[in-house]
């Protein structure tokens, strides 16, 4: 299951780097890297936080499981709300 999830994160990197670098314009481009390195940065510290108040007050399990969902329902939310993404082609 690890490794599933490894790999899935490694294609979603490539789509997103992708996406960014082909969408953006090239004048843009340094300031798109910098806004990217802040939420690859600063986006698994605010996982790190909720998961540690969750175990705290919930438990370990608990907090894996609703971290998972959590991220698995974000996934489906903003496929439904941005079609543009699930219909992109280069």
């Amino acid at each position: 299951m690890l490794a599933f999830s490894g790999a899935a994160d490694t294609v979603s990197m490539v789509i997103r780097q992708t996406i960014r670098q082909t969408l953006t314009p090239d004048e843009l481009r340094g300031r798109m890297s910098s806004v990217n390195m802040i939420f690859f940065m600063g986006g698994p510290q605010l996982g790190e936080v909720e998961a540690g108040v969750v175990a705290r007050l919930l438990g370990v399990r608990v907090a894996v499981g609703s971290g998972g969902l959590l991220c698995a329902a974000m996934a489906a939310a903003v496929a439904l709300l941005v079609p543009a993404l699930r219909r992109y082609e280069d």
